[in-house]
């Protein structure tokens, strides 16, 4: 071949392989199609904060059963997880996809490559996962795949209510002061013994961020919400009637580590709730489906239950908070044909039962596997399937940011500095600026 059709040989090659990388990450190429499967090759990285016993024999079955390609996982603990990626992703070395919460997407919407409806439809989606999941659906695509969902639900110790005697866990937050003040034990000075539930303080209240944004959801609040490419505070945003729910939730939150109200329950004096939970000495603990085992482990002889946890009265839609990951497809991978494989079918139910057999009890993502796996004969999974299935999230613009803020709002007004408007008034302004910093 001589040297003049050599290089014209040459720029065709060149030009074609630029066409095909614009149209790849503009959207326009169906790399999401299943039928895209005989093209991956080769092993894609992916990054995450569940740990590696969970996942690493559903990883392994799936690699073993895939000769031309596959993925390998990193875990990174979830306190350096994102400083870690960033750091990656800013010197070139960051995987093909890594794990996401919606209180990622913010901070990290730039660096992901959004899956296109044409590749994967919006119907397609809504059908396959729960309803809380749709909060990776954007205009320009889907930033993640659905992979894992944990939801808040209510351990109950049955030896405490059956003293007082209680059968069951209240319904509604509405009975709970009735429940607190049957169940919680203190002597004649206010020191309490044993306590109904561990509401009003913060520090340690395990998981209280999302306790606070459980009951704020469940009210209709969604905290902050897209407005057309921007994210807005609607922490104060008042209901039809004019009411503001998060003020009302300040006032009902703090009710119970009020040393005169009779429904004083708690303070900050005591121990984290969830080693008073594990301890025998707290009634109930607002804690993720994943914790079970932990809870089994610490302490054998527990008799506990779990239970949904309460609702609003007189609303129809039950709701609990649930901790969502998803698999996201970077925009900087060097395979992500492959990647977007791989993402979809370890989203898939295959995968997902191999998690499940592999000793994960947290509830799947999937619609078709919740079906399934509710009428089994388990009363853990029973419940942590069905709040799965009425779970809701929000995106949280910045982790540490909205966890001061949120902090800030309930001490205020538990400690007198700010009536329960104010420090609502005040948080709502604090997520504003947070949001636009």
């Amino acid at each position: 071949m001589t040297t003049k059709y050599f290089n014209i040989a040459l720029y065709i090659f060149f030009g074609i392989a630029i066409i095909i990388a614009v149209a790849l990450f503009s959207g326009k190429t169906d790399f999401g199609n299943k039928k895209s499967d005989t093209e991956a090759a080769g092993t894609v990285s992916l990054w995450g904060t569940i740990p590696s016993s969970v996942i690493s024999s559903a990883l392994s079955t799936y690699n073993n059963d895939h000769q031309d390609y596959g993925v390998s996982y990193r875990y990174i603990e979830p306190s350096t997880y994102e400083d870690e990626l960033i750091e990656a992703f800013a010197s070139g070395k960051g995987p093909d996809m890594y794990m996401v919460t919606p209180g990622l997407l913010t901070r990290f919407s730039d660096k992901i490559s959004p899956i296109p409806y044409t590749s994967f439809t919006e119907r397609s989606y809504t059908d396959s996962f729960v309803t809380a999941a749709n909060i990776f659906l954007t205009e320009q695509g889907i930033l993640a795949l659905p992979f894992r969902s944990d939801p808040l639900v209510m351990y109950y110790n049955r030896d405490i209510l059956e003293s007082s005697f209680q059968l069951t866990p209240p319904r509604y937050w509405d009975d709970m002061y009735a429940f607190a003040q049957s169940v919680t034990k203190k002597s004649a000075d206010g020191i309490i013994s044993e306590s109904a539930i561990a509401f009003g303080a913060w520090d340690n209240v395990t998981h209280a961020k999302d306790i606070v944004a459980m009951m704020l959801l469940q009210s209709g609040n969604a905290v902050t919400e897209r407005s057309g490419s921007s994210l807005v505070s609607v922490l104060d945003k008042p209901t039809a009637s004019g009411n503001s729910t998060a003020r009302s939730l300040v006032t009902f939150y703090g009710e119970f580590a009020n040393p005169s109200s009779l429904y004083y329950s708690w303070n900050e004096a005591k121990p984290e709730s969830f080693d008073a939970f594990v301890a025998g000495d707290l009634a109930l603990y607002f804690g993720y489906a994943s914790e079970l085992p932990t809870i089994l482990a610490k302490n054998p002889n527990l008799n506990f239950d779990v239970a949904i946890v309460p609702q609003i009265k007189n609303i129809a839609t039950q709701k609990t908070y649930v901790d969502l990951v998803g698999i996201a497809i970077s925009k900087f991978s060097k395979n992500p044909i492959t990647a977007y494989v791989v993402a979809s079918e370890m989203t898939g139910k295959d995968f997902s039962e191999t998690l499940a057999e592999g000793g994960d009890v947290t509830p799947s993502v999937r619609r078709d596997m919740l079906k399934t796996a509710t009428t089994v004969d388990d009363a853990y999974r029973a419940v942590f399937n069905n709040s799965a299935i009425v779970g809701a999230t929000w995106i949280d613009p910045d982790s540490g940011g909205t966890e001061s803020i949120f902090r800030t709002m309930i001490k205020s007004y538990t400690s007198g500095a700010a009536s329960a408007n104010d420090a609502v008034r005040s948080a709502h302004s604090a997520l504003d600026l947070l949001i636009k910093s």
